[in-house]
């Protein structure tokens, strides 16, 4: 006579019994938890190359330095005329201008510059309200005077990521569309290096200058714009996913 077998319903039933038991020694139930599933956080950053990278801060360090050179000199010249220390009166001839006096004089890149995440996120969504405040139609004459064309970020430099997270977003809502542009690793000691400003990650560029040229035209080549891919999605149904997790018993309130 052959043996008799169990069928699997039985099985499951018999250990989920088990489990049950288990669970009730230790004060817990068994519940489903739903998940949602967002689209909304699927962002994909623009990848860079090994060889464009370097290619990359070896363009800005020669955009950099001088900016660097130009902090030190103010520093050393605020420290040389602190406190108990006059400043010379200048000659009756001299000019008024006081960029042509220093040693450094102050580098014009630094107008189409902004140094720092928080500088930079500014005037990021200063330019996405700004478009939209206009029906999606951008007009010349009522663009900002301060604008931002490419975003570099040390995104491996920065922990927690998420500090830098709301950049691919910011950058599609510009028209046109900003460039983000991922430095390698190790890339915020170097930037701190040429300018002096400790834990730089963030640098937002206006193109269009001369000293910028070749940096330009080697991201606008090299780097391709962001994509949401949520952006280009058609309708779908909302996905709520269930997990079978376990929670603690707590009594009720007014219970006894």
């Amino acid at each position: 006579m052959p043996p008799v077998r169990k069928s699997k319903g039985y099985g499951e039933s018999r250990r989920n019994s088990n489990l049950t038991d288990s669970l009730a020694d230790r004060k817990r139930k068994i519940v489903f938890r739903p998940v949602l599933d967002n689209p909304y956080t699927r962002v994909l950053w623009p990848e860079v190359s090994q060889e464009d990278s370097k290619l990359f801060m070896d363009l800005l360090k020669g955009i950099l330095e001088p900016i660097g050179a130009y902090f030190d000199y103010l520093k050393s010249d605020s420290e040389s005329t602190g406190k108990g220390k006059k400043r010379k009166r200048p000659a009756k001839n001299a000019t008024s201008d006081k960029s042509t006096n220093m040693k450094y004089p102050k580098p014009a890149i630094l107008a189409r510059l902004t140094l720092g995440l928080t500088n930079t996120t500014k005037l990021l969504e200063q330019q996405s309200a700004k478009w939209k405040s206009q029906g999606n139609e951008p007009k010349e004459e009522h663009s900002p005077s301060r604008k931002i064309d490419i975003v570099f970020i040390c995104r491996a430099d920065t922990n927690p990521a998420l500090l830098v997270s709301h950049f691919p977003l910011l950058c599609t809502s510009s028209n046109p569309p900003v460039k983000l542009v991922q430095l390698p690793k190790g890339s915020m000691a170097q930037l701190a290096k040429w300018t002096g400003i400790e834990e730089l990650a963030v640098i937002g560029l206006r193109s269009g200058s001369k000293a910028t040229e070749v940096l330009d035209q080697m991201v606008n080549e090299k780097v391709r714009e962001v994509v949401l891919p949520w952006k280009q999605m058609d309708y779908r149904p909302v996905n709520i996913k269930h997990i079978l997790t376990t929670v603690p018993i707590t009594a009720k309130k007014g219970s006894k």
